[in-house]
């Protein structure tokens, strides 16, 4: 599990990673018309839409790489109905949900009916049939997958670094 420093990106660096190798090792295989799929399943309980790490888009990136061959890759997203949230991340759960909504099936529960998950976790399966191989990853953090969990003030400054 990584667990998130308070002066640290290391949380998001660590998802980052996992998510830039999902795309790399998916492309490379669609770019060679491999016979693949893919699966991805990713648990917050808060999702922000505006997690950014080097000028890129956290929820963008995994838009895109399930764009790169939406029938062979499956994405599934379970996070909290934003009905259950306070009014300003009630707004930004919608907006990211919507964002993963037309190329991620998306599992909302309502705390009040369902076991309250504070899970927070990515995995990942890709099987090249082509290549006979199996490529896994995961990522098991202590953070949403929001602006400020995943973000570090450095001291003096009023505001969040990404």
């Amino acid at each position: 599990m990584f667990i998130k420093h308070s002066d640290s990106d290391n949380a998001l660096r660590s998802l980052w990673r996992l998510i830039s190798s999902i795309r790399s090792r998916f492309s490379n295989c669609i770019h060679q018309q491999h016979d693949v799929i893919a699966l991805l399943y990713i648990s917050s309980l808060i999702i922000s839409p505006r997690v950014v790490y080097n000028g890129n888009q956290l929820l963008e990136e995994i838009r895109n790489t399930v764009n790169l061959s939406p029938k062979n890759f499956v994405c599934l997203v379970r996070t909290t109905a934003p009905s259950k949230l306070p009014r300003h991340m009630r707004v930004l759960q919608k907006q990211a949900i919507d964002l993963l909504r037309d190329r991620c099936y998306t599992v909302v529960y309502h705390p009040s009916y369902e076991f309250l998950n504070h899970a927070k976790f990515a995995v990942y399966y890709q099987i090249c049939y082509s290549e006979n191989i199996v490529y896994h990853g995961k990522y098991y953090g202590s953070t949403n997958l929001t602006v400020t969990d995943l973000a570090y003030r450095r001291e003096g400054e009023d505001r969040w670094k990404l």
